[in-house]
């Protein structure tokens, strides 16, 4: 007919195996987004560096004591101490 108008038309053409990489992809994008909705969040209040409840919280933070400390045990000792035992003599004295 006279009135008939040309339309752009797109196809697009996949392979099975890029539909299923697609469909992998978007459940993996919806399983992401799952999880970061189901993580728990906490309510924090920020209070600028300037104000009274930041000071107070830093003076808690920063030890007051100002004298060395000296460690009286020997490096395998205090590895010892803190992950359980030293099979071998770390630094090799």
């Amino acid at each position: 007919t006279k009135d008939a108008k040309a339309q752009t038309v797109q196809v697009t053409v996949r392979s099975a195996q890029a539909e299923e990489a697609l469909r992998q992809q978007q459940k993996s994008i919806a399983f992401i987004q799952q999880k970061l909705e189901e993580e728990p969040w906490s309510k924090l209040s920020y209070f600028d560096v300037d104000s009274e409840e930041s000071s107070t919280v830093y003076t808690k933070l920063v030890a007051k004591n100002t004298e060395d400390l000296v460690c009286k045990d020997t490096p395998d000792e205090y590895l010892a101490k803190i992950i359980g035992s030293t099979e071998a003599n770390v630094f090799g004295d």
